[in-house]
């Protein structure tokens, strides 16, 4: 238990050494819930998944309780696997307490030490996401169910409903297990004859974890998506499909397991195989002891919960066999305890033979999968795009540099990295935004070195930019991808460096703070009808303005009324960075592009700018040279016949 626990805490934030969306989307839903901003179940809106109140309000606390944004998921999984293994023992005690006293340890030890050394569950232990949950309070649900049957206490039954609550809202595999106690106490019924007590016991679990469900079920009344976004995962068509997927999964539990290399050594089964060879023999002892209460409460467990599986596109999934576990290291501790037994019947040398080969293999196992997940699978190259492990290493970069001046990390919005991002910057001065042809912040005569942590598998703009702004500027070495090319690269610009100039100084004051340095045309201020004309806008502010959504325009026309109005350009002013993060000493580059009538008249006319609320199209008042109704007139344009 102590080698478990530790190998579930070990380096727990260096391996893995990523950062994935799903653990991060924990993190940041974590950070919301604490922050009041969005306190109910909602699901992630590009990969349609971690809707796991329980993984959300548990990392939530992890946060509460002082530990950073980053990796507190990742907490939430190590202490429930680490959990579930140190309860397996007594469960299974309490599960075989009809065997002889040693026998029935060595089952539960063995169960346990099973449990301990499943890949699987090591691997999800320690990735930040909800399934370590559910094989937690699934296991909970096995006790108590088993003691509310065999003693008909009525504690046991209000706690079993409590962890059958839970267990539902850790993970969608976890829907299938009130089926689990429904036929558990149909078939205690049936082989006790004790229908009541099986009736009113199940009545007394189902009502209880309906009652703290109730203010979520109301929830999900009204949000249906919320816990019903991953059925277009489900199989359809084939009536047959279920059953391959059935197959699919229990030759997953000893012969070939999941594929996916994010949640597996491609290809590994559950169990290797010698935890393989006793569950096969615990499965066929339980089968022949079928009316036996454990055994029909390992068989209908296991069987169950192999169906949220079973029905997936690309069965055996392991990260929804996951709650299977528990029911599945029942059964190899029953074939360890028939080995032990068989050999106490056939003197001392044979019984400490079977306690050598049990020592052994068990040994092997834990070893086996120790060096698995450290020695292979959190080393091997294809974790870089399994689990994002490059967004880790240029967020870390990034951090590093602060102590250096402000950061800025492209891209922000980028699905497979904003997550990652989200929570590696939590609470740190890092901002990230989207670069874009249309607005880029530059660094102009800041006191201190100014880095960009640029991304650069899903961001090809930002460096030519920069090493055109700051020939003086100097990269930073690249973090590589494992087939050799950039993934991600800092650019730093040094101290007190201008950012570009205009080609032309205006100096125009708007209220609030913004301010207009100047401004740019892609060719001379002419054009034909019908061309397009660009312009680029100089911006600077003398810290963050305040939070409002701004507007800014450009107006080609003749005249106070702009009339004819030939060409204009509205938009979110610097969209990709908006005002309320903008800060003094950087030159904020906007870019507007405008489109003269194809029937616009030759002559002489006029480029206008100005800025106005949203919310309520009233212009900024401006101070400048060349002012008309909060307009600031750039410059005469001659339209070509």
């Amino acid at each position: 238990m102590l080698l478990a626990t530790t190998s579930r805490l070990y380096q727990l934030t260096q391996i893995p050494n990523t950062l994935w969306a799903d653990e991060a989307w924990f993190e940041v839903r974590g950070r919301e819930v604490l922050s009041g901003e969005a306190v109910w179940p909602r699901v992630d809106p590009v990969f349609s998944s971690g809707n796991s109140p329980f993984q959300t309000y548990a990392t939530a606390l992890v946060q509460g309780l002082g530990w950073p944004v980053a990796y507190s998921s990742r907490v939430v999984s190590a202490l429930n696997g680490a959990l579930s293994i140190l309860l397996m023992f007594p469960f299974l005690r309490a599960l075989f307490a009809h065997w002889p006293e040693v026998q029935r340890n060595v089952a539960a030890l063995a169960g346990t030490a099973c449990l301990a050394a499943t890949f699987a569950l090591l691997l999800l232990s320690r990735d930040g996401t909800q399934n370590t949950g559910c094989v937690l309070f699934t296991l909970l649900v096995m006790w108590g169910l088993h003691k509310t049957l065999a003693f008909g206490a009525r504690r046991a039954a209000l706690l079993t409903g409590l962890a059958l609550a839970f267990a539902l809202i850790t993970y969608e595999a976890a829907y299938a297990l009130p089926l689990a106690v429904i036929w558990a106490a149909l078939s205690f019924a049936f082989s006790a004859q004790r229908w009541k007590l099986a009736a009113t016991q199940t009545l007394l679990i189902g009502s209880t974890a309906a009652l703290l469900l109730s203010p979520l079920l109301v929830f999900y009344f009204y949000n249906p998506e919320v816990v019903l976004n991953r059925v277009q995962e489900a199989q359809s068509g084939n009536v047959f499909n279920p059953l391959l997927g059935l197959g699919r999964v229990w030759q997953g539990v000893v012969w070939e397991g999941d594929s996916v290399f994010g949640q597996n050594l491609s290809g590994r089964p559950l169990f290797d195989f010698f935890n393989g060879a006793l569950f096969l023999l615990g499965l066929i002892l339980a089968v022949r002891s079928r009316r036996a209460p454990a055994a029909q409460l390992l068989l209908i467990t296991a069987f169950v919960l192999s169906l949220p599986s079973a029905i997936t596109q690309n069965p055996p999934a392991f990260t929804r066999m996951l709650p299977m576990l528990p029911a599945l290291a029942g059964l190899v501790g029953w074939g360890a305890g028939a080995v032990w037994e068989w050999g106490a019947t056939r003197g001392p040398r044979w019984q400490t033979g079977a306690a050598i080969i049990l020592m052994a293999g068990f040994a092997f196992s834990s070893l086996n999968t120790l060096n698995d997940y450290f020695g292979r699978w959190a080393t091997d190259p294809r974790l870089f795009d399994a689990r994002q492990v490059g967004a880790r290493l240029l967020a870390e970069q990034a951090l590093s540099n602060t102590q250096l001046g402000d950061v800025f990390v492209t891209p922000r919005s980028q699905p497979l990295v904003y997550y990652t991002y989200e929570a590696a910057f939590a609470h740190t001065p890092v901002q990230t935004f989207d670069p874009t042809p249309t607005c880029f912040p530059l660094a102009h005569l800041r006191p201190a070195i100014t880095t960009y942590a640029l991304t650069l598998a899903f961001d090809d703009l930002s460096l030519p930019l920069l090493k055109a702004a700051y020939p003086n500027g100097r990269e930073l070495p690249p973090v590589f991808h494992p087939q050799g090319y950039a993934y991600g690269l800092s650019f730093q610009v040094p101290a007190n460096t201008p950012a570009p100039a205009p080609e032309h100084l205006i100096h125009a004051q708007f209220e609030g703070g913004l301010r207009l340095a100047g401004y740019d045309f892609s060719h001379p201020v002419s054009a034909k009808p019908g061309a397009e004309v660009k312009i680029r806008l100089y911006w600077e502010a003398a810290g963050p303005l305040a939070a409002r959504a701004l507007t800014s325009f450009v107006h080609l026309g003749r005249g106070r009324e702009s009339n004819p109005m030939l060409a204009q350009s509205d938009g979110p002013l610097c969209e990709s960075f908006p005002p309320e993060r903008w800060r003094a000493g950087y030159r904020y580059i906007e870019t507007r592009a405008l489109t003269l009538t194809d029937d616009a008249p030759p002559g002489e006319y006029d480029v206008r700018v100005g800025v106005y609320e949203a919310a309520t199209f009233v212009r900024l008042n401006v101070q400048a040279a060349q002012v008309e109704d909060n307009r600031v007139i750039l410059t005469p344009f001659k339209v070509e016949p």
